[in-house]
């Protein structure tokens, strides 16, 4: 859900304190009683206590009642819009060098998929969910870069580096020595284009949302 700017500086003040984020990393993959909350922050109950007044309030952390027992857990949809409002501001400065991150890999190859995808599956742990014929999305785990398994002639893997200007970005590619091998497509889900660099590897350059 989008956010707005009260609701932004609102939710900037919650997390502006210390142990407000330790709190929220505690209970970030369950839920807890306050005493474990304590416990493990190391701070006063009285302290604990208020401090999750003002994460409930903001909606950061949800409060679940059963009988007499409270337990709090981190709503971690509300922090994800928080960190989608924070990406909307213009990607990084000149020497940022986090400015245009990669965000998304696609792996390709000959395989059969059926020994593809059990590969990464079993190997690493991630989610491998078919999509189609010769595609399927993968989850590298909660907060982990997302990618594709891709049917392809030849092995190579892709990276998707997201960018905050896409024309200007495949101007600069070419500038630079680089090959325009896909001009910006809408895809459905993004606006992207492929470059190679000046020894032929592929790079994939995602318009930033």
């Amino acid at each position: 859900m989008a956010v707005g700017e009260d609701e932004a500086d609102e939710l900037l003040r919650a997390f502006s304190h210390p142990a407000r984020r330790e709190i929220l990393r505690h209970c970030w993959h369950e839920r807890q009683p306050a005493g474990a909350l304590a416990s493990a922050s190391g701070l006063a109950a009285a302290s604990v206590s208020e401090h999750l007044k003002v994460l409930r309030k903001c909606g950061l952390v949800v409060l679940h009642k059963e009988g007499t027992f409270r337990w709090y857990r981190t709503d971690r949809a509300r922090v994800a819009d928080l960190a989608a409002w924070l990406r909307g501001f213009p990607a990084g400065f000149e020497g940022d060098p986090m400015s245009s991150p990669i965000v998304h890999f696609d792996i390709h190859g000959a395989a059969p998929e059926s020994e593809q995808h059990r590969f990464y599956a079993e190997l690493f742990g991630w989610q491998v969910t078919p999509r189609g014929p010769g595609y399927a999305q993968v989850t590298t785990g909660e907060g982990g870069l997302r990618g594709a398994l891709v049917d392809g002639d030849a092995p190579s893997v892709t990276v998707g580096v997201a960018v905050a200007d896409l024309d200007a970005a495949v101007e600069r590619a070419v500038a630079l020595g680089g090959t325009v091998t896909m001009p910006p497509t809408d895809n459905g889900w993004v606006v992207k284009a492929q470059v190679t660099d000046p020894a032929g590897n592929p790079v994939t350059l995602i318009q930033q949302r």
